[in-house]
């Protein structure tokens, strides 16, 4: 008696195969001898294509099982009529099983690969990442060592043809207790353009260079002097150590001093040094 085997695939998936002439399709192998009568007619030309028929074929079927039944035994017995015919559609499903196979193999290692190429990538990236935030840092860090001997004076009412350098001279030689000659500026001028605040002008910055690092130490340090008096003297901090200065002041007690900010956290009262928006949320 012929027996039913099947075999797995690499997938795992149950492959039909064909054992003492009987074929996992579900096709009997005894031939139909009922004669030529029973077998289907083929294609004459003229008649329509089996392609437009499949169309209604499949809308006549798709609602009658018993129907579909008999067709399927018609086509079953046509098949197994042609023993040629038969061993044709099982060498067919065997290639199909193979190309299937490859095609499985073949894109189950290009995911394996690409898998390691996206590992790789996100391993770079993070190089990059990190070797550019230091790159950031130290750009940072050497803009702001170029400022060294600037200051910010605030609050200095603006006029048309002022002279900045008598400006600056007479506001930390008469409000801050230090001695400045002009031979002490480098340069003097005002910082960005006019700006409107509440319908009135508000004055520019004056920044002032100082030819000495000392010198202008020595006036940054006497800078308490100039509490209450609407003048006010800043460091010349980077874009980015500004905008940092501005969110530490939010929340905590912050100051700058030599480009460095400087901040006493409220839970452990101590004084740290913040380089960035990240160390300042995990204060």
């Amino acid at each position: 008696m012929a027996t039913t085997r099947s075999t797995k695939s690499k997938r795992g998936i149950e492959k039909p195969s064909i054992n003492g002439g009987k074929s996992d399709l579900g096709l009997s192998p005894q031939l139909d001898t009922s004669g030529p009568e029973s077998a289907t007619a083929t294609a004459t030309p003229g008649t329509p294509s089996t392609q437009q028929e499949l169309g209604p074929l499949h809308n006549l079927l798709s609602d009658d099982p018993q129907l579909i039944a008999i067709v399927a035994t018609s086509i079953s017995n046509h098949i197994l009529s042609s023993p040629e015919l038969f061993q044709k559609i099982v060498k067919a499903k065997r290639i199909i099983d193979q190309v299937s196979d490859h095609v499985y193999e073949s894109v189950a290692y290009d995911n394996e690969s690409t898998a390691g190429d996206i590992a790789s990538l996100r391993d770079q990236n993070h190089k990059l990442l990190a070797e550019n935030r230091d790159i950031v840092d130290k750009l940072d860090e050497l803009e702001q060592y170029s400022r060294r001997n600037c200051l910010l004076l605030q609050g200095v009412p603006e006029s048309n043809n002022e002279n900045t350098d008598s400006l600056a001279l007479d506001v930390i030689n008469s409000r801050i207790n230090s001695e400045v000659d002009l031979c002490d500026f480098d340069r003097t001028h005002r910082l960005g353009r006019r700006k409107v605040f509440e319908n009135k002008p508000k004055p520019r910055p004056i920044i002032v260079k100082f030819t000495s690092y000392r010198t202008r130490s020595a006036v940054f340090r006497n800078k308490k002097s100039l509490k209450h008096s609407g003048f006010s003297i800043t460091e010349n901090l980077t874009s980015r150590r500004l905008k940092l200065l501005h969110e530490a002041l939010r929340s905590e007690t912050v100051w700058s001093m030599n480009g460095r900010i400087y901040c006493v956290t409220k839970k452990s009262m101590k004084k740290v040094v913040i380089k960035s928006e990240s160390e300042l949320r995990h204060l």
